[in-house]
């Protein structure tokens, strides 16, 4: 086998080895894509659950409070009985 012959052989190695890492950079690239959609589907949902908590984090403080001023009012009532 020639130098020449050899030289080909060993540029198509390296030109099959560049292809197959292009592929899988490309590859790579693709699963980031589906991890930063993810995260960001992830991060709204959170959001949405963190408003959903404090709504119904006021509403059960505004029974509670309801609770306590109706047992207030309930003790004034009979103390002035």
């Amino acid at each position: 086998m020639s130098i020449l012959e050899l030289l080909e052989q060993e540029l198509a190695t390296l030109q099959t080895a560049q292809h197959r890492d292009r592929a899988v950079v490309q590859q790579q690239a693709n699963l980031i894509e589906q991890k930063d959609a993810l995260l960001s589907e992830q991060s709204t949902t959170i959001r949405k659950q963190e408003e959903k908590l404090a709504a119904m984090q006021l509403e059960f403080n505004r029974l509670i409070k309801q609770l306590f001023d109706r047992r207030s009012e309930r003790y004034l009532e009979t103390r002035s009985n």
